[in-house]
């Protein structure tokens, strides 16, 4: 990849931005509502310094401003925030690998990247936090490419401002930091680059920064860690190989997300490297640590698993401890062939039409009737001051169409609170617990907004806001 590598390199930040502005522009076309993730964050944006559902505060910090500035436009807010950490991720990447590897590694970073189901499609439709956590870990390698050839005060504070935008932002970063440095300790030609007196800066920015969220997190412990139960639900594929006492199944379903994450991406490197040519990779120290971060990041992870018992592991789990992994395969392993990058603009276009053929054309929640349903419902079952939704997601968009407030983690209102639920099927365990005896539901029924004219099911009930539960759902 000569001149087609020399033009690209060139357009890099631009077409990273064009990517970008399209994921954007859809966001907002396409649906007023909120999707899955960002349905979290309907109810919890006031500023605090500690959030339930295992949030830290930064993402929440941003869309609170936004919303005041755009008039509470949760659509538009929410692609505010998202959008220019992604095209933050991507620009770091490309510069780190340009930094590590020259012109051509910083392209083959890019392509990496976009053969990563997790960064090229779930980012783009779903992901929020763990796009800060991405922008977060590119941010930490860039600031350490930076310290090889830098080591003034300013780039230290910079390695500090890049680990606190990772803390900040999702609290399984330190999978993805705690390796890294150690790797970067552990091989004496890489340790020079932190080896110094001025490390310092980096830890007093870093603290500055991110201590008051850590200190409230700690304060408030159970909202802080309220996620974690998820890696012990047994749900998933491996849940009928669980032995007594020890994470069997978690661990072979860390191996399955694994392949899920980084199976696409490694499997198309290495049909590309065996084509040949092969170009040299660099054996720079830092390129080394890289490699050996993500080796300890897995095997610690594994060890957890296995030893807590835990039953699930998630591809987006493991976003902080393979995101070095485009650098790393462009810098390390970089390509002679000009298919991969062919294939990378093909997979980033397919997830902007991706994106847009999901919502138009099947039950995507950004597609729901959401406006039908909350008006047939409050209509149907006048009075509620605050809704639950069985998911966060319906929850809140029906919160959303009646401008009433969403039930999470705080206290529910006095009076009467409604409980939602897609389909017209009995109300959901947890729910039945809180309904009066002879509690009477209503169900309302409207077609989908897209072109799949789907009908849509929801059922609702009213509960004391006495006998409410509140916590994430």
């Amino acid at each position: 990849m000569t001149d087609v590598g020399t033009r690209l390199d060139r357009w890099a930040p631009w077409l990273i931005i064009a990517q970008v502005a399209l994921l954007g522009a859809l966001r907002v076309a396409l649906s007023p509502w909120l999707e899955v993730d960002e349905a979290d964050f309907y109810g919890i944006t006031g500023l605090a310094l500690a959030y339930g559902n295992s949030h830290p505060p930064l993402y929440n910090w941003l869309l609170h401003g936004l919303l005041w500035l755009t008039g509470d436009a949760w659509a538009l807010s929410a692609a505010l925030v998202k959008f220019p950490l992604l095209a933050a991720f991507h620009s770091l990447v490309w510069d780190a690998a340009r930094r590590l590897g020259g012109m051509r590694a910083g392209m083959w970073a890019l392509a990496a990247s976009a053969l990563a189901p997790q960064i090229v499609w779930m980012a783009a439709l779903t992901l929020t936090h763990s796009i800060m956590v991405m922008a977060g870990a590119a941010a930490v390698i860039h600031a350490l490419t930076v310290l090889r050839t830098r080591r003034d005060a300013w780039a230290f504070a910079w390695l500090g401002a890049a680990m606190a935008l990772g803390m900040l932002g999702k609290f399984n970063f330190p999978l993805f930091l705690i390796p890294l440095l150690a790797a970067v300790l552990i091989l004496p030609d890489a340790r020079a680059i932190i080896a110094t007196r001025r490390i310092w800066v980096s830890v007093a920015v870093f603290a500055a920064l991110a201590a008051p969220a850590l200190i409230a997190a700690l304060l408030q412990i159970e909202r802080s860690s309220a996620r974690m139960r998820k890696l012990f639900s047994e749900a998933g594929a491996t849940a009928g190989i669980d032995l007594p006492g020890i994470g069997i199944d978690g661990a072979l379903s860390l191996v399955q997300a694994t392949a899920a994450w980084a199976g696409p991406l490694a499997l198309i490197w290495i049909v590309a490297r065996r084509q040949g040519p092969r170009p040299e990779g660099s054996s720079d120290p830092l390129v080394r640590a890289l490699g050996l971060a993500m080796i300890l990041s897995l095997a610690a992870f594994a060890i957890m698993v296995l030893a807590a018992d835990m039953h699930r592991v998630r591809e987006r789990y493991l976003t902080p401890m393979l995101i070095a992994a485009p650098i790393w395969l462009a810098v390390a392993r970089p390509l002679g062939r000009e298919w991969v990058a062919r294939l990378a603009v093909i997979a980033h276009l397919g997830a902007a039409a991706g994106v847009a053929g999901v919502v138009t054309f099947s039950s995507h929640r950004l597609a729901y009737p959401w406006t039908a349903l909350a008006g047939s419902l409050s209509a149907a079952l006048p009075g509620a001051g605050a809704v639950v939704g069985a998911r966060t997601v319906d929850g809140a968009n029906i919160a959303l169409a009646l401008g009433l407030p969403v039930v999470r983690d705080s206290a529910a209102p006095d009076g009467k609170v409604l409980l939602v639920w897609v389909g017209d099927g009995p109300p959901p365990a947890d729910f039945a617990a809180m309904l009066p005896l002879g509690a009477r539901i209503a169900v309302a029924r409207a077609p989908m907004t897209n072109l799949s004219r789907k009908v849509i099911a929801m059922s609702a009930a009213l509960a004391d806001g006495a006998s409410v539960i509140a916590g994430p759902r």
